[in-house]
């Protein structure tokens, strides 16, 4: 009967690695490139002239969106990995005919989380961990041979 518990035990253990191993499952946008977000001052032209850049922006290959925002002059550009924002400046300056600069956003000086971001992305770890160690230790524990009361 130990020796069951024992086989049963290690089986347990190697279904659990491989489901670990195999729970992530496949997702179509896996196979999409990767995008990035930048944005650009456009404070010299006017709204029209942004639309009619953000319009020219969206046809060029590796973009994905792109908008311009007239209240704040800042073109938003979705586009691929691949497209540094050098090269978007350079293609950005000879659309526009005139200076366009990558926008600095300011850092926020407002309070920030107490706990370090390592620890959060740790933490689903640490709790599946801990489950099957809480798993395992209870089950072993189960197995311990008791000796009758005389």
């Amino acid at each position: 009967m130990k020796r069951l518990r024992v086989i049963s035990a290690i089986l347990a253990l190697i279904c659990l690695t491989g489901w670990l191993a195999l729970r992530t499952p496949y997702s179509p946008s896996q196979d999409l490139p990767e995008v990035a977000y930048s944005a650009f001052d456009f404070q010299e032209g006017s709204s029209a002239q942004g639309e009619a850049l953000a319009g020219q922006v969206r046809a060029w290959p590796m973009v994905t969106a792109a908008a311009y925002n007239p209240a704040s002059g800042i073109l938003a550009v979705a586009h691929e990995r691949k497209l540094t924002d050098d090269q978007l400046i350079a293609d950005l300056n000879a659309a526009a005919g005139f200076r366009v600069e990558k926008k600095a956003f300011q850092i926020p000086s407002g309070p920030t989380c107490p706990v370090p971001m390592g620890v959060i992305l740790a933490l689903p770890s640490w709790l599946l961990g801990g489950a099957v160690g809480l798993a395992l230790f209870s089950f072993l524990l189960g197995m311990r041979s008791v000796k009758p009361a005389v």
